[in-house]
């Protein structure tokens, strides 16, 4: 019998993620017992200058709670103190793009993915996310970053775990939801070289405080995406504030904009406070929400390491004119 699909047809999956990581896991035990489900995914962060060697035992710890690891793969120095007046970190001359298609970087590539490869069983890796904001070295039009840098960048990085072996991954590309008149194909580096598109997208971040649905949230970028690409989406960072408390109102319309969407195969809930309380477990009203939808047997879904990840998708129409994101909608971390 062919090995299972991750997820299967007709599923969706539900992760987390954290910034304690795979440090301390008691920040996703407690969102698995306010939802009653137990996450299929751990979103977990690695920078580069900080992360310099590959360290098998936190990918195996997720593993070992029956959650696929998801890396996001971040090539700066998180700890460097040259912090910009608007909180980011964009100067970082050593992580311009073209270092890491120039190849300035590829001993480190290369050891990483020998120690992926030598795992028995399939990771995702997000790598650079949020390639279309300007908060991160990576980001368009910063750090020195020309056009079509982005795309060398991560054509070059998937060739070299090609070249290593390391077919045990599964590649995620993904930005940030649309703002302004930024726009995501020209960072997109082609069908052959993605497995899943991710998206990041939240409810309540700095100068979008008034009520969004998760249409209005998600609607444009999606239809946008659907203009390039059929790959199966997963929403890979979202959350939703309690501030005006409307929090739970928006965990039930997201679930039912899931199942309006059946392209978007999973998504990962970001479990901590950051600016907001983003949390579901410390929201009585949200995580009692939360527990009614995911207790749908569409969210059903366990990750084992046989399990192949699921590469087509059903794509439904799209509506024309969907609302257009206020210009500042961004991440909250």
């Amino acid at each position: 019998a062919p090995p299972p699909l991750f997820p299967p047809e007709d599923r969706a999956f539900i992760g987390v993620t954290t910034k304690e990581g795979t440090y301390d896991f008691a920040p996703v035990d407690r969102f698995g017992k306010a939802i009653r489900h137990r996450p299929a995914v751990m979103l977990f962060n690695h920078g580069w200058a900080v992360n310099e060697t590959f360290d098998r035992a936190e990918f195996d710890a997720v593993a070992r709670r029956g959650m696929l690891p998801m890396l996001s793969w971040e090539p700066w120095n998180y700890r460097d103190d040259r912090k910009n007046a608007d909180g980011t970190h964009a100067r970082q001359p050593r992580y311009q793009l073209n270092t890491i298609y120039g190849g300035a970087h590829d001993d480190y590539i290369r050891a990483y993915a020998t120690g992926i490869r030598r795992l028995n069983y399939r990771v995702a890796i997000r790598f650079a996310h949020e390639m279309n904001g300007f908060w991160y070295p990576w980001g368009a039009d910063v750090n020195g970053n020309a056009a079509g840098d982005y795309v060398k960048a991560w054509r070059h990085v998937r060739q070299v775990f090609t070249e290593v072996g390391a077919t045990n991954v599964i590649w995620v590309w993904s930005p940030n939801v649309l703002f302004g008149d930024t726009q995501l194909k020209p960072f997109y580096p082609g069908d052959e070289w993605v497995d899943w598109i991710g998206l990041s997208g939240y409810y309540g971040t700095e100068g979008t405080e008034n009520y969004r649905s998760p249409r209005t949230v998600f609607g444009r970028s999606i239809t946008h995406l659907r203009t390039f690409t059929s790959k199966p989406l997963v929403i890979t960072e979202t959350a939703a504030t309690d501030n005006a408390g409307l929090k739970a109102r928006w965990v039930r319309e997201f679930f039912g904009y899931l199942e309006d969407n059946p392209d978007i195969i999973g998504f990962i809930w970001y479990e901590s406070v950051k600016e907001w309380d983003w949390r579901i477990a410390t929201a009585p009203a949200a995580s009692a929400a939360f527990a009614a939808e995911a207790d749908d047997r569409r969210y059903d879904v366990r990750w084992a390491t046989n399990v192949v990840p699921r590469v087509t998708a059903k794509v439904p129409p799209r509506p024309t004119g969907s609302p257009v994101e206020p210009t500042g909608t961004a991440r909250p971390r």
